[in-house]
């Protein structure tokens, strides 16, 4: 039984968006997105890239087990609802000016690029991911001048 997403105190968001978020945050979608990506399209276990960084016995666990453990848990179908709703908060901070930095609560690369492409399905701009995807992550450790001292090359001008 599914129920509706809890109703959000704006004031109260506002005020943590204040305090916790002046240095930029991480974005961390994908996560949401993965239990019911799992429960309803264990297809996606198949593509080339989760093949390369997992064994065929960790991704039949992930379709079998998990996948069945997933579709029963209400906490799935909620963190269904609550995708969308993360995607236009992180559009929203982002269109405001703060730093997003790519994270990823799943430690595979496979998880990177889909947090990725829930960013750009979010309604950023493909140079925006980028960005976040790189630059922001020095960016919000403190360190974008060394990270830009490092790199030999410099940003495509059609970049950012």
């Amino acid at each position: 039984m599914h129920k509706d997403p809890p109703v959000i105190d704006h004031a109260a968001a506002e005020a943590a968006l204040a305090s916790y978020l002046y240095d930029g945050f991480t974005v961390v979608v994908d996560v949401s997105e993965n239990y019911s990506r799992l429960a309803e399209h264990p297809e996606f276990l198949d593509q080339s890239d989760y093949i390369a960084s997992m064994s065929a016995a960790e991704r039949q666990n992930l379709k079998a087990t998990a996948r069945a453990a997933w579709q029963v848990r209400s906490w799935t179908w909620w963190m269904k609802l609550m995708t969308p709703i993360c995607e236009e908060n992180i559009r929203k901070i982002v269109a405001a000016g703060d730093v997003a930095a790519l994270g990823a609560d799943q430690s595979s690369g496979p998880a990177a690029y889909r947090e990725l492409e829930l960013l750009v399905q979010a309604g950023l701009t493909p140079a925006q991911v980028i960005r976040i995807a790189t630059h922001n992550g020095a960016v919000f450790l403190g360190r974008p001048t060394t990270w830009a001292r490092s790199r030999k090359a410099s940003w495509p001008t059609w970049c950012c």
